[in-house]
């Protein structure tokens, strides 16, 4: 009877130690590239939130003031509120402006004077932080007011690599002529004008009444078909008369 013997040829310590190494690079390799992609996937979704975010507050805004009548800030100056007259009575005013980190927009209260704060929605949610929200108004007559927009988004995150941050600037015309949903009052008597020399209104519509001073300086003035303007004026006794004058 014969017997078999099996040789088993262990590994060297050295052979042990080359494997262990290999593995260990292999491991380190996958790991490292595993947390790279992550990092990059967390990256791009950041950068793809704030980038939406940041579109739809403009194309937002962008919308609303092309509908507005009239951009309702000092002119000139720089300011974190819009506060924008519309056509609609129901919506306006209407006001977009920056509170906590937070783009928001409210609708007129109940006077229609103010905007309600108070029940403001917001435009922006609590994925990214609003750092900077800028308006200015620039007039450019006789063309349309335009309002300068500047604003900034963070992505809200406490991972360095995700804070995404993105800004931008552009400027917003109006579209439609302004409407008054108020009196409109000069600030002091006799002192402002209503038009300018040279360029006139087309057509006057009133449902009340048009008054005009009349005295030897003042009255309504007319303009005949050849060009030559009178003024109209009226005596205590109710007597009308013209006289030709210089036109304005």
């Amino acid at each position: 009877m014969h017997e078999f013997k099996i040789k088993i040829k262990a590994f060297s310590i050295l052979e042990v130690v080359i494997y262990i190494t290999i593995f260990t690079a292999v491991i380190g390799l996958v790991i490292g590239i595993f947390i790279s992609t992550v990092k990059i996937g967390n990256r791009e979704t950041a950068s793809a939130e704030v980038t939406s975010q940041l579109n739809f507050v403009l194309q937002y805004v962008e919308r609303l003031a092309k509908q507005s009548s009239n951009f309702d800030i000092v002119s000139g100056a720089t300011t974190s509120t819009l506060k924008l007259r519309m056509p609609a009575p129901s919506s306006s005013p209407t006001c977009v402006f920056l509170s906590g980190g937070v783009i928001k927009i409210a609708g007129p209260d109940a006077s229609n004077r103010n905007c309600d704060f108070v029940n403001a929605i917001n435009l922006t949610n609590g994925k990214v932080t609003v750092d900077r929200l800028n308006f200015t108004k620039i007039t450019f007559y006789p063309g349309h007011d335009n309002v300068l927009i500047d604003v900034q988004l963070t992505y809200n995150s406490s991972d360095p690599q995700s804070r995404v941050v993105r800004s931008l600037q552009s400027a917003i015309s109006r579209v439609s002529a302004a409407t008054f949903d108020d009196n409109l009052l000069p600030g002091s008597d006799n002192t402002f004008d209503f038009g300018l020399t040279g360029t006139r209104w087309r057509n006057g519509l009133f449902s009340g009444n048009l008054r005009a001073g009349s005295d030897s300086s003042h009255g309504l003035i007319l303009t005949s078909p050849n060009g030559t303007c009178y003024r109209l004026t009226v005596s205590d006794a109710g007597t009308l008369s013209t006289i030709s004058i210089t036109c304005p």
